[in-house]
């Protein structure tokens, strides 16, 4: 069987979804997500660049960071995810649209508009093959330019075993099996893909550590699951241009 495209796959997930704020396994309170990214990052980039949202899903952390910031732009490959994200933005604080990270123009095309930006990324590289995350770095490449950060959280092999675990506990979760029924794909990145990725010879690492990513399973205890992530930031060389 022919693995569907991410685009396929992306508006399968969200056309179950009779309510997009329902049952979504990453859509927590910005306070357990943007809030805490943001106090990490926020004195490493220059704010008066647009910030990138890029994966925005419904927009729940774009509408946290346009409170912070003069423009946010929340982006995902989803069309339908996007009209959500505009439906749920109804004071209109950030933009919305339709972006790609595997075209290898879209990047590029971005940047011709919106000169350099600011990249918040939470759970997206992870679910690329290898082969594909060279296509969606150079597109971050040319996105932040010479002046722009981007700043990343993605889960580490690790987190599998987590997960395995708990569900061999408490039986699949729904939002997760959802994600697998639509056939996404969730993988890992280590330190060493990182590198590969943001090469030090091109990149400076203003910002590298482990956190937990938290989620909406519940878990028997009560509490929430929060799986082990990694996140950095990092800016292109000036002498690399």
């Amino acid at each position: 069987m022919t693995k569907p495209t991410h685009l396929a796959s992306w508006e399968a997930f969200w056309a179950m979804l009779a309510d997009p704020d329902a049952d979504v396994l990453w859509d927590v309170d910005p306070a357990q997500a943007a809030e805490l990214d943001w106090a990490r990052f926020k004195d490493v980039i220059d704010q008066q660049l647009p910030l990138i949202d890029l994966g925005c899903g419904s927009g729940t952390q774009t509408r946290f960071f346009a409170q912070h910031l003069p423009r946010v732009i929340g982006v995902d490959i989803s069309p339908t995810v996007i009209d959500f994200a505009r439906q749920a933005d109804s004071a209109g604080a950030a933009e919305y649209r339709v972006f790609d990270l595997l075209d290898p123009a879209a990047g590029a095309a971005l940047h011709a508009e919106l000169g350099p930006v600011n990249v918040y990324i939470r759970g997206v590289l992870m679910l690329f093959a290898p082969d594909e995350r060279a296509t969606a770095a150079a597109n971050l490449r040319a996105l932040i330019g010479a002046r722009g950060v981007c700043y990343l959280n993605e889960y580490p092999p690790q987190a599998k075993a987590y997960y395995t675990q708990i569900f061999s506990q408490q039986g699949m979760a729904p939002a997760f099996a959802k994600v697998l029924e639509a056939g996404i794909t969730p993988g890992g990145l280590t330190a060493a893909d990182l590198e590969a990725l943001f090469p030090a010879a091109e990149y400076e690492q203003l910002l590298y550590g482990q956190h937990l990513m938290h989620t909406t399973i519940a878990l028997q205890d009560g509490n929430f699951a929060a799986a082990p992530a990694l996140y950095c930031a990092v800016r292109h060389r000036a002498s690399a241009d």
